[in-house]
């Protein structure tokens, strides 16, 4: 199991099942925030950046 979906997981065998964020999103998140408390403000809100879980060889379904 991998996280961040790094590049050189997939020279991994047999490919990594990984959790990828969007560090584009995650950025714009934190630069947002920054401004704000820049101007002496606090956000009122919180926004939640979902990750996506991406399954690879090295997970399997359970056998019954």
């Amino acid at each position: 199991m991998g996280f961040d979906d790094l590049p050189d997981a997939r020279h991994c065998f047999p490919p990594l099942t990984t959790v990828r964020q969007d560090f584009a999103a995650l950025g714009r998140l934190v630069m947002r925030e920054l401004l704000i408390a820049n101007d002496d403000g606090e956000s009122d809100q919180r926004e939640l950046i979902q990750p996506e879980f991406v399954v690879c060889s090295s997970t399997a379904a359970l056998r019954g």
